[in-house]
């Protein structure tokens, strides 16, 4: 391997980014990281990364959105995974 002059210079500190595009404040991090570990304790079975997507969609989306996609049920949709197939006889 060859030596360069660059090897003797500090390595700079990471850059702290957010994920997810989203910029929380400290406070909002923390908020959030409770209520994750509060959902976390009350469904284990959910995936935690899947879990962080539903707040942050719930958290960035306006209240009357998330009503209208409740009320109209926007996201449901029969599936072979989520209904009952017809069986062929």
């Amino acid at each position: 391997m060859a030596s360069s002059s660059s090897s003797s210079e500090p390595i700079p500190a990471p850059k702290i980014r957010s994920l997810h595009g989203y910029d929380y404040s400290p406070k909002e991090q923390a908020e959030k990281e409770a209520i994750l570990k509060q959902l976390e304790s009350t469904y284990p079975n959910v995936n935690p990364l899947w879990a962080e997507y539903v707040y942050d969609f719930c958290y960035h989306t306006p209240q009357d959105q998330l009503d209208r996609i409740m009320e109209t049920n926007a996201w449901d949709y029969r599936s072979k995974f989520n209904g009952k197939l017809e069986s062929k006889k």
